[in-house]
């Protein structure tokens, strides 16, 4: 009965052509992708490029720029911290009035309810410093409240006996032991 079903129900020739793929399929390994094969350059890179790369790799030494306009030194800015923007424009003032955008991302990314005063002409690297300061001014009353709140607690592990009248009672199986 199952063999007439099975032939009632599968058209004529693709029998042989099923069985074919599914010999395919178990004897071939299926091929993953897990990244770039090839670990070597497809071109040179340009000198503008190797060294972009490699100030975006050491960002952290670099100091006085000598005057390098925003729009060639832009890509490394772009992928500094708060704090490392913050240090470069300290040693080079000239940037400050280019990198607006970069503190706005920043305080959008950390502080996102963040608004500027319009009234008083507030940058958004002043925002963001405002409220990097309140964010450590918070971080330290709550380290404070918590501190003071283990220092009323004692310090070390404290002992209670259950039985302060009378002598203590063994446990039973011991006390039956004891007993024989």
């Amino acid at each position: 009965m199952y063999i007439t079903c099975c032939l009632y129900h599968s058209s004529p020739g693709h029998g042989l052509e099923d069985a074919e793929f599914a010999a395919f399929q178990k004897n071939t390994r299926t091929q993953v992708y897990s990244g770039r094969k090839s670990h070597y350059l497809r071109e040179v890179p340009s000198l503008f490029d190797s060294c972009m790369q490699i100030l975006c790799d050491n960002i952290d030494a670099l100091e006085e720029l000598g005057g390098v306009p925003y729009d060639i030194i832009k890509p490394v800015l772009d992928k500094c911290t708060p704090e490392q923007l913050c240090y470069l424009e300290e040693q080079n003032p000239y940037l400050m009035e280019d990198t607006d955008h970069l503190w706005q991302m920043h305080c959008n990314r950390d502080f996102r309810n963040a608004q500027r005063d319009q009234d008083s002409f507030e940058a958004w690297r002043e925002l963001y410093l405002r409220k990097h300061e309140e964010r450590e001014e918070r971080l330290k009353s709550i380290t404070a409240k918590v501190s003071a709140a283990w220092a009323g607690k004692p310090q070390g592990r404290t002992t209670k006996l259950a039985y302060l009248d009378g002598p203590v009672k063994p446990p039973r199986d011991v006390r039956r032991k004891q007993e024989k």
